[in-house]
């Protein structure tokens, strides 16, 4: 039996536990006259007995739009990207989350205005050149 050791495996995680559908994300909208709120992103349905996206608005021109993606096995390298929807978004952090062993975060933004209307979208990151699974978002 072989064994791979890579020095990262970027993985995201999905909020049904099965590493696809929903992702575990969270979100911050800045508006435009600087009012943040903390829009949900998923939500659990109790008749489906699953978690479900709860769509993303983008708020007004102006309005800014910051996702924080939790997974694991990103930290360490320089290079991350970030994909929604097949648009590259900035990453503005790439590590690990303080206070959970093995938790790792990426803090990506602004969301592009193109997102919007586009209902589900995949997400992915690719850290050291390895792409990690993909989870979704809605986008309303």
């Amino acid at each position: 039996m072989a064994l791979t050791i890579s020095a990262v495996a970027p993985s995201l995680f999905s909020a049904n536990g099965t590493s696809e559908g929903i992702g575990v994300v969270s979100a911050l909208r800045v508006a435009a006259d600087g009012v943040r709120s903390n829009p949900a992103v998923f939500r659990y349905d109790a008749a489906a007995k699953r978690m479900i996206g709860v769509p993303l608005d983008p708020g007004a021109e102006g309005d800014q739009v910051f996702l924080t993606l939790f997974g694991t096995g990103i930290r360490g390298p320089e290079a991350v990207r970030a994909t929604i929807g097949g648009s590259d978004v900035p990453v503005l952090f790439a590590g690990a989350q303080n206070g959970w062993a093995g938790l790792d975060q990426v803090e990506i933004a602004p969301l592009p205005r193109s997102l919007a209307g586009m209902g589900e979208v995949d997400v992915a990151i690719t850290a050291a050149g390895i792409t990690s699974n993909t989870v979704t978002i809605v986008m309303e």
